[in-house]
Formats: C-alpha cells, structure tokens, sequence
C-alpha cells in the first residue's frame, strides 16, 4: 500500500505542502521496503525529517500567534510519541508495516485536512488551497 497525495491536504502554504509532499514520498519508501536494514533506514529518514517540519510549523504557528500552537502541538507530540513507541516494538515486520501504515494513514487523513487546515484558516488562506502554487 501507498499513500497518496490528494489536493484536499493542500492547505495553502507552499513551504508546508511541499514538506507535506516530502513526507508522503518518505512513507511510502517505507511502505514499500522489502528488507529490514532498507525499513529501518527509511524509518530513521521519516522520523528526522518528521521533526523538522513540525519544528518548521510551530515556529511559523509561534511567529503569527496562532491561537491553537499548544494544542496544535500536542498534536505533533501524540504523533511523535506514538511512532518512538512503534520504534520500540519488537513486531515482524508485516505487524511493523502495518502499524506504520497506520500510523501514516492517521497523520495524512487526520491531521493534514483537520488541524493544519485550521492554520490555513487563520492564515487567511482560504481559496489559496486550489491555486496553482508556481504563481504564488
């Protein structure tokens, strides 16, 4: 399985959809890995890169004082929290994967459209979400 990118996560930012974008591609390395050494590598690219876009997000949430950082940072620490706990498992690797995917699947269904879509709103983005984002 896959995740794919669907123009409904687009929330209206160019630097976040594109780490938004950057993140699906590095889900589905994992999905798509077939060798424990090739998963755990692609795992450890996930979770950096993880860090720096919510380190991206709520320094520009902090910058424009967006009223939900600290929930909307709890949101980040949930997701964090619940993928070291992942790392921590002794699972086989299909339990792994599907864990994983899970995981992903919340991230991209869940918080994408939901709660970064609140930031979109305070930005004032609104129709922006279905612009062409070269003429921005």
């Amino acid at each position: 399985m896959t995740i794919a990118w669907n123009d409904s996560y687009d929330i209206g930012d160019v630097q976040i959809n594109h780490q938004h974008r950057r993140l699906f591609a590095l889900a589905n390395h994992v999905l798509r890995s077939t060798e424990k050494a090739e998963l755990l590598d692609c795992v450890v690219r996930l979770f950096q890169y993880i860090e720096e876009h919510f380190a991206y997000e709520e320094a520009l949430m902090e910058k424009v004082n967006f009223p939900m950082l600290a929930e909307h940072v709890q949101s980040h620490q949930r997701l964090i929290a619940r993928l070291e706990s992942l790392s921590g498992e002794e699972l086989d690797d299909a339990a792994y994967k599907a864990a994983l995917e899970s995981l992903v699947r919340d991230w991209a269904l869940g918080h994408i459209p939901h709660e970064d879509a609140k930031l979109a709103e305070y930005l004032s983005y609104g129709d922006t979400r279905k612009a062409d984002i070269t003429s921005l």
